[in-house]
């Protein structure tokens, strides 16, 4: 396998890129790709063709097949969408180590929130913000670099890690200090728990995550409350 490093420079619309795909080389820019990119004004996390997803950090995406990482040198307000998930692995779509079971990230709530928004005329996007296995601490830690100038709105899924390590009385704390942050960044936020509640029919081998339909049911249950905290505008 030949990773291949393309427009390493840091200039206006381009994009740090490794490429991992066999001999593959693809050079990234985002201006080409999507006609034009203000990295100013354009949300750079949405930067979409087909299947392509262009994420601040370093992430895994899939373009067409390949596996990319993109690494763009933003301000962490740049990234941020709308609406914004918050949580552990059932928002990322699946776990890892002994309890690996889920989705891919295309149909996890937060896509299927966005789609499920998008047809109902509410054009607005969802940032997945999701990290399995990270606890409500981790959560607090990363807050202030996922809720931008444009978000309206977080979505948390505190998940159950704190408990399984030992820090469950953390969680009270830590969920009041995301909502403080969130509050004096005017954002609303709609709490996510009690999974096994909403979706608990489509629960997974693993115990712990949950299938695709499973992921459509959390998004039923958050469009309503994403609409009424005034996501859609108007």
């Amino acid at each position: 396998m030949q990773i291949v490093k393309r427009n390493s420079k840091r200039r206006r619309g381009h994009v740090h890129a490794f490429v991992v795909a066999g001999e593959v080389n693809l050079n990234v820019v985002a201006g080409q790709m999507v006609g034009s990119c203000d990295m100013d004004r354009v949300q750079c996390a949405t930067i979409k063709l087909g299947p392509l997803s262009i994420a601040k950090g370093c992430r895994m995406i899939r373009c067409f097949g390949l596996a990319l990482f993109a690494c763009l040198s933003l301000a962490h307000s740049a990234s941020a969408a709308p609406v914004v998930a918050l949580g552990a692995s059932n928002t990322e779509g699946k776990g890892r180590g002994r309890t690996p079971d889920g989705v891919p990230r295309s149909q996890a709530y937060p896509a299927q929130l966005e789609r499920m928004l998008n047809a109902g005329g509410c054009r607005v996007r969802v940032q997945n913000a999701g990290i399995a296995g990270d606890t409500t601490s981790g959560m607090l830690r990363r807050a202030s670099g996922v809720i931008g100038k444009d978000t309206k709105i977080l979505i948390l899924q505190p998940g159950g890690n704190d408990e399984r390590r030992g820090e469950g009385g953390n969680v009270a704390g830590n969920v009041a200090a995301i909502q403080a942050l969130a509050a004096s960044r005017g954002v609303r936020v709609i709490m996510l728990e009690s999974l096994g509640r909403i979706a608990g029919a489509h629960r997974l081998p693993d115990g712990q995550h949950f299938n695709a339909q499973g992921h459509a049911a959390f998004a039923a249950y958050l469009a309503p409350q994403v609409r009424a905290a005034g996501a859609c505008g108007g």
